[in-house]
């Protein structure tokens, strides 16, 4: 596989506004306009790439998120120092933690790390200015009565959270109402990472593994009850794909699928996901909405359209009784049907806030009853004889 990392990284940063509950696309808006900023100060190219790969990941730290950490320096200082650490593990990730690590620097000093002016690495003041404005900026509303208040915000804090030279750039770029129009219309005007900065860098296999773990633990970690989760269901979806002889790059997909089937779960919230009791009629259409989330963001990655219907597919069921989608059994493939079985068999032996987890003997019972209810496919379930 060769898959372009801007792509790569474009679409995963939809999964972090999930987790940290801000509208959709903010790490999107937060690269690009601060690639508009770089510019403007006149950053070179590879420190205009730096910072767009940063301004998408730029809260990776957050998968339990709070909107007080947006706020509070000193809550933005864990979820950043977090950050810098997690994107270690990801292709270009040590040019960028430096940058994410300090992106809720105070100017004149007062942030977590009690750094100031130019102590913080330029590209990480940028990167706060913006996405403060960003969040602050409500792209649902007439924007010509917010631009007097945010410009009047941004001048107040100048020399105080932020850069002057930073703000006075973002000033004079809102100046022109083509810069609010593009806030409004973002979603159109950001039709594909490569028309926004065009800096093509493709990965290999083994990279998109390496990223597909990182993200894998980013979602096992929202919940206690999940520890494990994706890269356990990974390495049984492995031992069957080698039972089968299936092919090393088949392999490699459905490995990486298994990483990320439940990328949309980092937009449920934590209470859903770790309530004891029934969970109400809502809050269960909550929980289906994650693998619909899934298959959306991994679908903008071009040559993860195999991927993206393996991992979002894995709560569908042969009888059209599944979810989201309401598909069947002339419409799931075998991987499909693989990651399903996977999947339960998963959750069944995995401790949950109602139950102790089950023995394999105890997973399989309950598996072959929905299997003989034609839920699942018993043919692959017969794969799973000797998992354990």
């Amino acid at each position: 596989m060769k898959i372009a990392l801007d792509h790569v990284f474009s679409a995963l940063s939809l999964a972090l506004d999930l987790a940290e509950n801000v509208p959709y696309g903010h790490g999107r808006r937060v690269a690009f306009l601060s690639l508009k900023v770089s510019e403007k100060i006149g950053l070179d190219r590879e420190k205009m790439s730096q910072i767009y790969y940063a301004g998408l990941l730029h809260d990776i730290g957050m998968s339990n998120a709070v909107a007080e950490q947006h706020f509070r320096s000193d809550l933005a200082m864990l979820h950043a120092e977090k950050g810098s650490e997690i994107v270690k593990g990801l292709p270009t990730g040590d040019k960028i933690s430096g940058i994410i690590r300090y992106h809720h620097e105070n100017w004149d000093g007062s942030g977590g790390f009690k750094r100031s002016g130019n102590q913080i690495p330029l590209e990480s003041r940028i990167i706060y200015a913006v996405d403060q404005f960003d969040i602050r900026f409500d792209r649902f509303k007439d924007y010509y009565g917010q631009i007097s208040h945010l410009m009047e915000w941004l001048e107040h804090n100048s020399g105080k959270m932020f850069d002057p030279e930073v703000v006075s750039v973002l000033l004079r770029l809102m100046e022109a109402d083509k810069f609010w129009l593009d806030m409004i219309h973002f979603d159109e005007v950001y039709t594909r990472p490569d028309v926004v900065f065009n800096n093509v860098v493709y990965l290999d296999t083994q990279d998109l593994i390496n990223i597909a773990e990182v993200f894998a633990g980013i979602i096992d970690t929202k919940s206690r009850f999940t520890y494990n989760h994706s890269k356990t269901l990974a390495r049984i979806a492995m031992d069957i794909c080698k039972k089968c002889d299936i092919d090393q790059l088949t392999s490699s997909k459905i490995y990486i699928a298994a990483l990320l089937h439940d990328l949309g779960k980092l937009g449920v919230p934590n209470e859903i996901l770790e309530k004891a009791d029934n969970l109400s009629d809502y809050e269960f259409y909550v929980i289906k909405s994650h693998p619909y989330f899934t298959k959306v963001i991994l679908n903008q990655i071009d040559g993860f359209e195999d991927i993206a219907q393996w991992a979002g597919n894995h709560h569908e069921k042969l009888d059209y009784s599944g979810y989201p989608e309401r598909l069947g059994g002339d419409q799931l493939t075998f991987y499909d049907r693989l990651l399903a079985i996977c999947d339960m068999y998963t959750a069944l032996t995995e401790n949950r806030p109602y139950r102790k987890g089950l023995s394999h003997r105890q997973a399989m019972e309950i598996l072959k009853q929905s299997a003989k209810r034609g839920k699942i496919d018993s043919e692959v379930l017969d794969l799973f004889a000797d998992i354990g």
